[in-house]
C-alpha cells in the first residue's frame, strides 16, 4: 500500500465532496470523489506528493508499460500523438519561437514542433531513461520546472502538457503558477488528458479525471481563455472519444478558486454511457475500434 493522503476540500475550487466511484489499479482500490461546487472528479485518499516524485524519477513506467526504457509501442504512440497535437495548433505555431513541453517523455511533441514553427522546444521530464533518451537525440530536457529557473531560461510562446495535467495534486495553482512564472503575455497553453465521458480515466498516479466542462472552469479560472477543444481518439482510435484537448491562451489574472462552481447533475449518467459505449465497442468491434499503431516516419 503506498503511502495516502486525504484531501478534506476539492484540489480546484476547495468546496466539500461526495463519493463518486471506486477503481482498482495494480491490486489497489481507488477511490474517488466529486466536488459538489464546481462538479470536479478527484481520487482521495491519493497517493502523496513525496511518493510521486520518487515514483515518477523511477518506477512509474515500469508500472504502466513493464520497463523503464523508452518501448516501440510508447514511441509510436507519441509519435502519432505529436503528430495529432502539432496539427491542432494550426495558426498558432507558425507563430511560436520558443515552446516548453512539460512531461515531454521521449520527445517526439519536441521534435514536431520545432519542424512546425522553426523556433526552439525546450523539455520537462523527471523521468530518468526518457529524459536521457532525450538527450541522445540532441534535445534541451530538464528533469523539473526547478532546474529550467536554475538554468535561467526565459518565458516562452507555448506550453504543452500532454496527459500531464491528471497528474499534478494542485491543478489549479499549478496553472495559475505556469501562467505567471513561465508564459510571455498572450502566450498559448495545450493541453490534452483523458476524457472522464470515453476513457476509463483512474489509475494510481491519476489524480483527477477531467470533464470537457471541469477543465473548461479550471482554465478559465487560472487566467486562460479557450480558443479551441476536441473530444477525439487520436492516435488509437476514430471511434473512441478518449481524450480532450484543449488550446487556451492567457487572458487577465486567476480568479479566486472558491468563485469557481458548475456542479453538473448529469455526470454519473454520462460516464456510465461512454464507458458501455467504450466495452462494447472494444468488446464486439475491436478491429474497427483499434488503429495501427502510427508509423513512426510518415
Amino acid at each position: 500500500m503506498k503511502a495516502r493522503e486525504v484531501l478534506e476540500r476539492c484540489p480546484i475550487c476547495r468546496g466539500r465532496h461526495t463519493p463518486f466511484e471506486t477503481w482498482e489499479d495494480g491490486g489497489e482500490q481507488l477511490v474517488y470523489r466529486r466536488c459538489l461546487q464546481c462538479g470536479l472528479v478527484f481520487q482521495s485518499p491519493r497517493p502523496t506528493q513525496e511518493f510521486l516524485a520518487r515514483f515518477y524519477e523511477e518506477g512509474y513506467r515500469t508500472q504502466v508499460q513493464g520497463t523503464e526504457q523508452v518501448t516501440m509501442k510508447d514511441l509510436r504512440i507519441q509519435t502519432g500523438r505529436a503528430r495529432f497535437l502539432t496539427t491542432f495548433c494550426h495558426g498558432v505555431a507558425a507563430d511560436i519561437s520558443r515552446h516548453l513541453d512539460i512531461g515531454c517523455s521521449s520527445g517526439q511533441l519536441l521534435r514536431a514542433m520545432q519542424a512546425a514553427s522553426n523556433g526552439i522546444s525546450i523539455g520537462v521530464e523527471p523521468g530518468d531513461a526518457y529524459r536521457a533518451a532525450c538527450h541522445e537525440q540532441g534535445l534541451q530536457v530538464y528533469p523539473s520546472l526547478a532546474a529550467l529557473e536554475e538554468a535561467g531560461e526565459e518565458r516562452f510562446d507555448l506550453i504543452s502538457m500532454s496527459h500531464v495535467l491528471e497528474h499534478i495534486p494542485d491543478p489549479f495553482a499549478y496553472l495559475a503558477d505556469v501562467r505567471r512564472t513561465w508564459l510571455k503575455p498572450g502566450g498559448y497553453l495545450l493541453l490534452e488528458v483523458p476524457n472522464l465521458y470515453g476513457h476509463h480515466a483512474y489509475e494510481l498516479t491519476h489524480l483527477t479525471a477531467f470533464s470537457p466542462g471541469t477543465l473548461r472552469l479550471l482554465l478559465q479560472g487560472a487566467g486562460f481563455r479557450m480558443m479551441r477543444m476536441r473530444t477525439h481518439g487520436a492516435p488509437r482510435s476514430s471511434l473512441l472519444r478518449l481524450y480532450l484537448t484543449m488550446l487556451s491562451q492567457v487572458e487577465g489574472g486567476a480568479r479566486p478558486p472558491e468563485s469557481l462552481r458548475r456542479f453538473n447533475a448529469l455526470t454519473p449518467l454520462r460516464r456510465k454511457i461512454g464507458l458501455a459505449v467504450y466495452d462494447t465497442l472494444t468488446e464486439y468491434l475491436p478491429s474497427r475500434t483499434w488503429k495501427p499503431l502510427p508509423e513512426l516516419e510518415e
